[in-house]
């Protein structure tokens, strides 16, 4: 079963200030970080638990070919916020 996840408010801003920046680079390269960040979240949404524990109820998922991670809170009431550094 897929949680829903919900979003630091902050995080738009900040994916489309490194998505203009890797666009800026290369050409396609934004959509290329776009693309892996979606993977992120769809892996955090399919198997929650599984990325590495910074701190209790906090995990952080490492992106593959970007210097960026998806940090995923989990608050007790059982609900999924994720943010993005």
């Amino acid at each position: 079963m897929r949680k829903e996840l919900r979003f630091h408010p902050d995080i738009y801003q900040e994916i489309k200030e490194a998505y203009d920046w890797y666009e800026l680079g290369s050409a396609g390269l934004g959509e290329d970080f776009l693309e892996e960040l979606e993977r992120a979240y769809s892996l955090i949404q399919r198997f929650p638990d599984m990325w590495p524990v910074m701190e209790k109820n906090i995990r952080r998922y490492l992106l593959k070919r970007f210097p960026y991670c998806v940090i995923k809170l989990k608050k007790i009431s059982g609900s999924t916020r994720s943010g993005f550094e």
